[in-house]
């Protein structure tokens, strides 16, 4: 998860007196970079997935915020994604889930197909679904993160060809 989040981190730059050029001293404005990130976590909440998977993965979304994330938007999906996106900019302690399902990618590659404004896409899933068509948007990055070591086992060579992938290690 630390290289995926140091992956996705943009850079803007902003011109500064502040700090010297590095060429020319101050006799030219320096340069000064803030980071901007625009990460979509898409939780997987099919009936396989137990209120305690998801509990971990908001968890994990949380933790985002300990490392510098101004605001992540959360998407739930199970076969079709289950209403709007939740744009969060600090840690929450109670979500409203519906769905309940089956699981289907396809819907979450095609919302990043339309939505390119995103710099990075983590789906938390249990894995139990077809692999998905790879989006055509090339420029977000995708990791999938499973909720065991088993799913992820059966399933990080099949979703390889998209993204890297991780499991959660109980505790």
């Amino acid at each position: 998860l630390r290289r995926f989040r140091q992956s996705i981190t943009s850079v803007n730059r902003r011109l500064t007196r502040m700090r010297p050029s590095r060429r020319y001293g101050f006799d030219y404005l320096g340069s000064r970079h803030d980071t901007a990130t625009s990460l979509l976590v898409a939780i997987d909440v099919s009936g396989s997935m137990t209120r305690d998977d998801i509990d971990a993965g908001l968890s994990i979304v949380h933790r985002f915020f300990k490392h510098g994330m101004q605001s992540i938007d959360v998407l739930f999906f199970d076969t079709k994604i289950q209403g709007d996106v939740i744009k969060l900019r600090r840690a929450r302690h109670a979500y409203q889930v519906s769905g309940r399902g089956g699981t289907n990618f396809d819907p979450v590659m095609r919302y990043i197909e339309t939505q390119r404004s995103y710099d990075g896409l983590l789906v938390y899933t249990d894995g139990f679904a077809t692999v998905p068509q790879p989006p055509d948007n090339a420029s977000t990055r995708v990791m999938w993160l499973f909720r065991d070591e088993a799913t992820y086992r059966q399933m990080h060579e099949k979703l390889s060809s998209i993204g890297p992938a991780a499991f959660v290690r109980s505790t």
